[in-house]
């Protein structure tokens, strides 16, 4: 379970730098809102998702 979510923290990660470069604030943010939901889910079950030293969005957790 903790390496399919850090694989899918990695993929939104890269879809919300992808979004932005590209100009599609919208879209970035809707990336933004599914770490978000990812992180809440580790937190839940007490997993640690750091070091992530690369993450801004997890570096705030």
């Amino acid at each position: 379970m903790i390496e399919e979510l850090r694989a899918q923290l990695a993929a939104a990660h890269q879809h919300v730098t992808v979004a932005e470069s590209a100009g599609r604030e919208h879209e970035a943010q809707l990336h933004r809102s599914r770490i978000d939901d990812l992180i809440e889910i580790a937190m839940r079950h007490g997993i640690d998702l750091k070091p992530w030293p690369d993450q801004p969005h997890l570096q705030a957790r």
